[in-house]
């Protein structure tokens, strides 16, 4: 049998020792057009995959750039503030000084001032106390002469006598 079948099988096809296929021709030779098929879709998949690859990096750094130059802008901008900020306080530290050596000027005139007051308080005191004993020493004179105009010598002394310290005084202090 076996010589029955290889006998069939050449005589199905022209050529000797060729295999039949099942419905009795030739076996087609499609392998190595599928298996370059095969190879060009995993070549077009894998360049696929490849591209889709660039482009999400791409995208990736062009957002990594833009928020880059956003961060830059804004540091830029916050540099400018701080220089207006620094610009300020420059002006107003030169603005303390000045009033600090305005207000160390004025507390000196304030001294000055203040020393003149305690003279004038003193001297009005002193002058105060010379002008109570002359008045005290006047009004005594006053009283002994009085008695005197009456004819009172021992009462015009007991006046003066009476007011002898306060005219002492106020004669003192008058030089």
């Amino acid at each position: 049998m076996v010589t029955s079948l290889t006998h069939r099988v050449e005589a199905a096809t022209d050529e000797p020792g060729q295999p039949v296929h099942p419905h009795g021709s030739r076996a087609p030779r499609r392998a190595p057009l599928l298996v370059a098929a095969a190879l060009f879709a995993t070549f077009a998949l894998t360049t696929a995959l490849l591209v889709s690859s660039e482009l999400s990096t791409r995208g990736a750094t062009t957002t990594a750039i833009e928020a880059r130059h956003a961060d830059t802008t804004e540091l830029h901008r916050s540099a400018a503030e701080l220089a207006v900020v620094r610009g300020n306080l420059a002006l107003l530290v030169a603005a303390v000084g000045t009033d600090h050596a305005t207000i160390a000027s004025q507390a000196a005139q304030l001294a000055v001032i203040k020393g003149q007051l305690n003279q004038a308080v003193a001297t009005t005191s002193t002058e105060t106390s010379n002008a109570a004993a002359l008045t005290t020493c006047l009004g005594g004179v006053e009283a002994a002469l009085n008695s005197l105009s009456v004819g009172d010598t021992p009462t015009a002394l007991a006046s003066l006598s009476a007011v002898s310290a306060s005219c002492q005084s106020a004669g003192a202090a008058n030089g």
